[in-house]
């Protein structure tokens, strides 16, 4: 760790095979049929209007509405990503001299290895809703999973820096769950 675009995608569930499925295809077409692509990969992207089945917006919601949030496992770990910044890395890559990034990988994320219960403590802290924790196991291939990328690349050939931290971006992830309908 940190895991660079060298690293071939090693899933340990079945979303992330499907992840790694489509880089794969995504590839074949590039080097088949030369289809100019850009590859991206991402851990947890949140913010407004983020997709409602990450645990991060689940966790935001309950917390809202005086529910229990659900912690499975707790020790993996997630390198998220602000929307933003997420947003910015791609439209750098678009915006590229095309000899630069047709074909290549890079890896987009902020860069730095959370703990899920970490995460979950933050959101606490942020809402100042009182804990409400239920303890489940580890949903399967997660127990010992470990997520923290190098942007190095992407910082080099992108010139990509995230500028929202972790707690800044739950906050405004906050501002907008409680406005979401």
């Amino acid at each position: 760790y940190p895991i660079d675009e060298t690293q071939l995608p090693n899933p340990r569930n079945i979303y992330g095979a499907s992840k790694g499925a489509q880089e794969l295809i995504a590839l074949a077409y590039y080097r088949s049929f030369h289809v100019p692509i850009v590859l991206y990969r991402n851990g947890i992207i949140y913010g407004p209007n983020m997709r409602r089945e990450i645990f991060i917006y689940k966790w935001l919601w309950n917390m809202l509405h005086d529910k229990p949030c659900i912690l499975e496992g707790g020790d993996q770990t997630r390198d998220p990503t602000y929307v933003s910044d997420t947003l910015d890395a791609w439209l750098r890559g678009v915006e590229a001299d095309p000899h630069l990034v047709v074909g290549e990988l890079f890896q987009v994320s902020y860069g730095k290895e959370y703990k899920v219960r970490e995460i979950l403590d933050i959101c606490y802290k942020i809402t100042g809703a009182t804990k409400n924790i239920v303890l489940r196991p580890y949903r399967a291939g997660e127990e010992g999973m470990r997520e923290l990328f190098s942007i190095e690349k992407a910082r080099r050939v992108l010139r990509y820096n995230p500028k929202i931290d972790l707690t800044t971006g739950l906050q405004k992830t906050w501002d907008w769950v409680k406005t979401a309908r």
